[in-house]
C-alpha cells in the first residue's frame, strides 16, 4: 500500500475481483464529482468564537461542539464565505448577527468541521463496503 492509501479486502475469482475494483473506482470518482453530503449527524462542528472586548452574549452562548443534523437548524444563515477573512475548506460562516437582527455589528465567528478528512473517509470505506456485498 502506497502511502495514503486505503486499505480495502476483496474477495472472489478473478471476474469478481476485477467487478469489485471497477465498481470501487466508480464509486471514488462519483464522490470526486458530485462531493459530499455535509451537517449529517456523524460529523462533530465546533463554533469558534472570537473572544474579545466585542463578543456578544449570542454568539458566547454557541460556543461548543454540535451535531452536524444541528447547523441548519441552529444556524439558518450558515454561509460558504466570511465577509472579513479567508475560510478554510472544512470552515462555514454562521451569520448569527443575521438571524438575530437586533445584534449590531457582523459576526466574527465561525463553525469548524472537526478532523473532516477522517469522516469523509469513513464515510468512503462504508460505500465501497456496501457496494462490494
Amino acid at each position: 500500500m502506497g502511502e495514503g492509501g486505503i486499505p480495502v479486502t476483496i474477495f472472489g475469482n478473478a471476474q469478481e475481483l476485477v467487478k469489485q475494483l471497477l465498481d470501487t473506482k466508480d464509486i471514488v470518482r462519483r464522490r470526486k464529482e458530485g462531493g459530499w453530503r455535509i451537517y449529517e449527524p456523524d460529523e462533530e462542528w465546533v463554533y469558534i468564537v472570537v473572544n474579545d472586548e466585542h463578543l456578544c452574549p449570542v454568539c458566547a452562548s454557541f460556543g461548543g461542539k454540535w451535531d452536524g443534523s444541528e447547523i441548519p437548524v441552529s444556524f439558518p444563515d450558515v454561509k460558504n464565505t466570511h465577509p472579513i477573512r479567508d475560510m478554510e475548506v472544512n470552515e462555514r460562516y454562521p451569520d448569527v448577527h443575521t438571524t438575530f437582527p437586533y445584534l449590531r455589528g457582523q459576526c466574527r465567528c465561525l463553525l469548524h468541521f472537526v478532523d473532516y478528512l477522517y469522516t469523509l473517509l469513513e464515510r468512503l470505506m462504508i460505500e465501497i463496503e456496501e457496494g462490494m456485498i
